[in-house]
């Protein structure tokens, strides 16, 4: 299930890209899919055009040098001695990009996790290279609300942003959709044991707000689901009742 404001914002994105845009920027709480937009946009790239690399952070960047590594081990590059020969080499795969007439676009889930301005000049440095051509390197950063404001706060960054995407929370239909497909998986389950499962409206609006967290979206709902139905169920099952 992918609601309809995901895929417009997803074709906006994909336009964005198309179009060599230096810095896109989006931004949501969490479970509002722009994780999946992201790996969505990576799946549908052409390679004949596009070089990309999506990376996750799983951890608080504060200084320059988290982003030169995952370049190089990107293009297959040896490990350089120093930071600067490593930069050197990462331009000089990108100079082949620019005249192969491919595009690198760099996808970073998680960006809110740059958490000091040194962090973030990894990224201008990249943009600011004077060997690329207009369209040739893009960034697409995903994160937080504050993200938004952090991004602005940069002037090499304010400078270059030429998107910012807001993806709002889930509605409240939504929701109700996505305890829908919940369900359905566990009643594909239950039908083994020969049991229907049917809810009330009203019981899929109380799974809807119980199963959503703000800071994690609807990711909950499934464990939610697990507590209230499955498990009692799977218990009346064995007990024979």
């Amino acid at each position: 299930f992918i609601p309809l404001r995901l895929k417009n914002a997803y074709e906006r994105l994909l336009l964005v890209v198309s179009q060599g845009m230096p810095l896109t920027v989006i931004t949501g709480e969490a479970g509002t899919g722009k994780s999946f937009m992201l790996r969505w946009l990576f799946d549908s790239l052409d390679n004949k055009t596009h070089e990309a690399l999506l990376t996750s952070l799983m951890r608080r960047e504060r200084h320059a040098g988290w982003l030169t590594p995952r370049l190089l081990t990107l293009f297959g590059a040896e490990a350089a001695t120093s930071p600067a020969e490593q930069i050197r080499a990462v331009a000089l795969r990108m100079d082949e990009l620019a005249n192969d007439k491919k595009r690198l676009l760099i996808a970073v889930d998680q960006a809110q996790l740059l958490d000091h301005a040194d962090a973030f000049e990894e990224i201008s440095s990249y943009l600011n290279l004077q060997s690329l051509g207009e369209g040739t390197l893009s960034f697409v950063l995903t994160g937080t609300p504050d993200l938004a404001r952090v991004v602005g706060e940069i002037p090499a960054l304010r400078a270059r942003l030429a998107y910012h995407l807001e993806i709002p929370r889930l509605s409240r239909e939504e929701l109700r959709r996505v305890v829908d497909i919940q369900l359905e998986r566990v009643r594909k389950l239950l039908a083994d044991k020969k049991v229907d499962l049917a809810l009330s409206d009203e019981a899929k609006d109380f799974l809807a707000q119980e199963g959503y967290d703000p800071r994690l979206g609807a990711r909950p709902l499934k464990r939610l689901l697990q507590r209230r139905i499955q498990d009692p169920l799977a218990l009346k099952v064995l007990k024979g009742e």
